[in-house]
Order: C-alpha cells, then structure tokens, then sequence
C-alpha cells in the first residue's frame, strides 16, 4: 500500500509540514479502503503513517517525485495537516517514470493532472524496481 498526494505546490516543496484540502482525500482510492481509511480513525492514521506515500506536483515530465513517510496527521476539519519525513532513496524518481508504470501502480492518467489524495494497494517500491529495471530501487 502507498499513498499518492498530487498537488502543484510541490514544485518548490522543500519538506516538512502542509495542509491538504480533506475533501481531496481518498479519490481514485477503492472504495473498501475509502470504507476502511475514511474516517481517520486511530487505526487508519496509523495505517497511513505505516505506508510510503508519493508527492508530485502535477505533469507528465521531468517533474521531480518526493517519497516519504507520513510522521503525524492532524484533522483540522476541512484541512488535513501533515509532517513528513523524506525517505532516503538511492535515484531520483520523476512524473515521466510513474507516467510509464502507471498501470502497475494503479494511477489512472487524469491523476497526474488533479489535486487530490489517493491512497492505492500497491507495492511501491517493488513495482518501481521492476518496472523501472533498477535494482538499486530500494529506499537506503
């Protein structure tokens, strides 16, 4: 499982803490997950928490991808606020990349150009060390 935050604001994103707009939360997500993770229980929190989570700004190019960890989630309401850490991966990973294997991931094409939140039940880093061909893949 990992989470995807699309979002143009993370162009210039240089880490820690950001609101997100909770009614972007869990589009393009299954609806069994948006049953499970939808009311931000304890339990989902942490779930959320326990996943890598992808944030990209929107496009389909040259745009750099951040993987992180979610640290702490905080419903403020209409506002999901969020401190993440960055994951030390071993390559840059860019939109053109996940445009490529965007089937293996589950991202459908109009997420790479809509702010939302999805939350996908996929192996991140295992479908990008396959799929990409690059052994070294694995977060360091």
């Amino acid at each position: 499982m990992y989470s995807l935050l699309v979002w143009q604001k993370f162009r210039d994103w240089e880490g820690g803490a950001f609101s997100f707009d909770k009614n972007r939360f869990l589009e393009y997500t299954s609806a069994t997950i948006k049953e499970q993770l939808g009311s931000l229980s304890k339990e989902a929190v942490d779930c959320l928490k326990s996943w890598p989570c992808v944030l990209m700004e929107e496009g389909f190019g040259e745009e750099i991808v951040h993987v992180v960890r979610i640290v702490e989630l905080y419903d403020r309401g209409t506002e999901i606020q969020l401190v993440v850490d960055s994951c030390p991966i071993k390559f840059p990973i860019l939109n053109d990349d996940l445009w490529r294997i965007r089937a293996e991931l589950d991202i459908g094409q109009f997420e790479f150009s809509r702010y939302h939140w999805a939350v996908k039940e996929r192996d991140l880093f295992s479908v990008c060390c396959l799929s990409l061909n690059r052994s070294d893949a694995c977060i360091s």
